[in-house]
């Protein structure tokens, strides 16, 4: 029984021996060997999202951050009025009409 135990434990961990050195780090082809430098063809989040023109971090009273940048949760392009803070169908839903202007892709219900 004891020895049943020793070398199920024995197998179990060869097993995952033999499992981790095979597993590594592969590379696609074309891409960076791992150069985490911001390099000339590699920028971190925040200097794509401001490249891109995703530069506010906050808006005045009254407004609303929309539009984030897809690269980090912090920036974006635009600020729009509370009002304006629907999809037409929650518009619908509500009885109301979406407005025919938009603003960050969000309606104002009328």
């Amino acid at each position: 029984m004891v020895k049943t135990k020793l070398t199920i434990l024995t197998l179990l961990f060869l097993g995952s021996f033999a499992f981790s050195a095979h597993a590594g780090v592969m590379f696609l082809p074309g891409e960076s060997s791992g150069n985490t430098s911001t390099g000339s063809s590699q920028k971190q989040p925040e200097e794509k999202c401001r490249a891109e023109g995703y530069t506010l971090t906050k808006c005045q009273a009254g407004y609303r951050l929309t539009n984030p940048c897809p690269y980090h949760r912090w920036y974006y392009k635009s600020c729009c009025s509370e009002d304006y803070a629907f999809s037409k169908e929650d518009c619908v839903k509500a009885g109301l009409r979406a407005s025919r202007d938009t603003c960050g892709g969000f309606y104002k219900c009328l």
